[in-house]
């Protein structure tokens, strides 16, 4: 993770600033109970990440590894399309 990390700043070395966040609510699906809130924030021009108001953070190291894991494989199959 510490080497996404490194690579992420060397190439972006600009943060992301809470402006680049909006929030939209979506229409709910007939079967959903409530609207869900959704977070939007641009890493990068071209690429956006979508986060529910309900996701939580994996707090464990071992956890987070494994969700930027997953992140960089489904980028990669994507990008090689």
């Amino acid at each position: 993770m510490q080497q996404v990390q490194d690579r992420t700043e060397h190439r972006y070395p600009e943060p992301i600033r809470a402006s680049a966040v909006r929030r939209t609510t979506e229409v709910p699906p007939p079967s959903s109970p409530r609207p869900e809130t959704w977070n939007r924030v641009e890493v990068v021009p071209g690429f956006e990440v979508h986060i529910r108001e309900d996701f939580d953070f994996p707090q464990i190291n071992r956890d987070q590894e494994a969700l930027v894991k997953q992140l960089v494989q489904l980028l990669s199959s994507y990008t090689q399309r």
